[in-house]
C-alpha cells in the first residue's frame, strides 16, 4: 500500500470527524510520510510501519471522542466516547462495559430512592390537611403538626440525597473518562 491509498483509507474512516481535527490527523501522518521518505524509506515500508488504516482510524476516532466527552460534559459525548473504545478491543467491552453497567444501575437507585424520598416527604406534608376529609387516611393519634415538620424535613433529605447524587454522578464521570483515556492510551501503545 502506497502513501495516497494509506492516507485516503485513514481519511474515509475518518470522514465523520469535525474537520479541524481530521486535517490535524491527517498532517501528522502525511508528516511521518516525509520524514520516513527524506530518510530513504519507501512509501509501502512506511505504510506498514505504520499499521493498519482502519485500526489507526479506531485509536484517532476513540482518543478525540474520549477527549471531547472530557471537554463538553453530555450523556451523547459520553455514550459516544463509550462506544468508540469499547470498539477497539474484546477486552474493552467486557471491563469499560461492566464497570459502566454496574455504576449505572448504582447511580439510577440512589436516584430513585431520593424521588421517592422526596415523593413520601411531600405526602407526610400533605397528609395532616387531607385526613379529616379521607376516611381510610389516618394518623394513627400521631400529632398532626409532627406529621407535617417530618414531612418537611423527609423532603428536605430527599432533595440533599438528590443534590449529593449528582455530585457522585459528576465525579463517576471524570473517573470514567479518566479510565477511558488511560484504556486508548495503553491499546494505542503510548507510554506517558
Amino acid at each position: 500500500m502506497n502513501k495516497k491509498q494509506f492516507l485516503k483509507e485513514v481519511r474515509e474512516e475518518l470522514k465523520d470527524l469535525p474537520k479541524e481535527d481530521l486535517e490535524s490527523i491527517m498532517e501528522d501522518y502525511e508528516e511521518h510520510f516525509e520524514i520516513g521518505l527524506s530518510k530513504g524509506r519507501t512509501e509501502e515500508e512506511l505504510a506498514e510501519s505504520l499499521g493498519d488504516p482502519k485500526t489507526i482510524a479506531k485509536h484517532a476516532k476513540a482518543h478525540f471522542l474520549v477527549r471531547r466527552a472530557e471537554d463538553k460534559t453530555s450523556v451523547s459525548n459520553f455514550l459516544r466516547a463509550i462506544y468508540a473504545t469499547i470498539a477497539l478491543g474484546f477486552f474493552n467491552l467486557i471491563f469499560v462495559s461492566g464497570i459502566l453497567l454496574a455504576a449505572s444501575f448504582l447511580l439510577f437507585a440512589f436516584f430513585l430512592a431520593s424521588g421517592a424520598i422526596v415523593f413520601a416527604g411531600i405526602a407526610s406534608i400533605v397528609s395532616p390537611f387531607i385526613a379529616p376529609y379521607i376516611e381510610t387516611l389516618s394518623l394513627g393519634g400521631i400529632n398532626p403538626i409532627a406529621v407535617f415538620f417530618f414531612g418537611i424535613g423527609l423532603t428536605a433529605f430527599g432533595l440533599l440525597f438528590f443534590i449529593a447524587n449528582g455530585y457522585v454522578t459528576r465525579w463517576f464521570y471524570n473517573i470514567i473518562i479518566k479510565y477511558l483515556k488511560m484504556n486508548v492510551k495503553i491499546i494505542a501503545g503510548e507510554t506517558k
